[in-house]
């Protein structure tokens, strides 16, 4: 199957999804026990669109125990081209953004944070850590440009056998599935 076709299957597939916010409360849980560690300062993560796991109870966590938080920003991706990113903190609020997205509202936004771990999504994955995104590229050129621990974090309705790649596709380092 072809990316497009795949995409196409992987949307109809993930719109008849149960349970998305208890599976998400259990990828959470395996985040914190599996890839946590002391010397976890920074974490990337996403904004979950629906059928996304949610890891809103992860950030919940990392600002409990001090780890700075940072999304990338969608705004200066799509108008220059160049990554920023924003640090997401408790107080700020949450704003519908480029392609339905929802991005903090914060003055802060950073060009190059240290980022021990990176929660990337996508629509499908296969074991080995290649992935499919949503066809622009972003998180390609994301983990190219700020090379970092990768997790990608999915649905066990996610997995494929294969996914068509190129050499401008980039991997995630380990998955987590739920």
């Amino acid at each position: 199957m072809e990316k497009p076709e795949l995409r196409d299957h992987m949307k109809q597939k993930l719109a008849k999804l149960t349970s998305v916010q208890e599976r998400s409360k259990k990828a959470v849980l395996q985040i914190q026990k599996d890839h946590l560690t002391e010397n976890t300062k920074s974490l990337c993560v996403y904004i979950a669109l629906d059928t996304e796991v949610d890891l809103k109870e992860l950030v919940e966590y990392a600002w409990q125990n001090d780890l700075e938080v940072y999304v990338p920003d969608l705004d200066f991706f799509l108008s220059d081209g160049k990554f920023r990113f924003v640090k997401w903190k408790k107080e700020d609020r949450l704003e519908v953004g480029p392609m339905r997205i929802h991005m903090p509202v914060s003055a802060e936004t950073v060009l190059s944070p240290q980022i021990d771990l990176m929660f990337v999504p996508g629509l499908a994955f296969t074991e080995e850590g290649k992935r499919l995104g949503r066809g622009l590229g972003f998180y390609d050129r994301l983990l190219f440009e700020k090379p970092t621990k990768t997790v990608g974090v999915c649905f066990r309705e996610q997995i494929v056998e294969d996914i068509p790649t190129n050499d401008f596709d980039q991997s995630v380092q380990q998955l987590v599935v739920c």
